[in-house]
């Protein structure tokens, strides 16, 4: 057990690493010396397809926000404008 959870730790820490580009390389050195030229493959479709999905959320999470914030001014745009026909 105590292997599998020293496996599982490195596993995320190095996807962390690779993903947030710190020191990445370094990680990409190991993998290609401890296993093949073909590792960098790996890596690289990492960086890619990993750092567009954290971007996409990211952009998500913006985006949201706006939305949010546009209701609640067009909401208070319609109660003044209700306010005004009214007074």
């Amino acid at each position: 057990m105590s292997f599998f959870r020293h496996s599982v730790v490195i596993y995320h820490t190095c996807t962390a690493q690779v993903l947030t580009q710190e020191d990445w390389h370094e990680v990409l050195y190991m993998g290609m010396a401890n296993t093949s030229p073909w590792a960098a493959l790996y890596f690289i479709l990492l960086m890619t397809f990993g750092n567009y999905v954290l971007f996409n959320l990211l952009v998500a999470i913006l985006v949201e926000g706006f939305s949010a914030q546009a209701e609640v001014n067009s909401d208070i745009f319609v109660l003044l404008l209700v306010l005004s026909i009214l007074v």
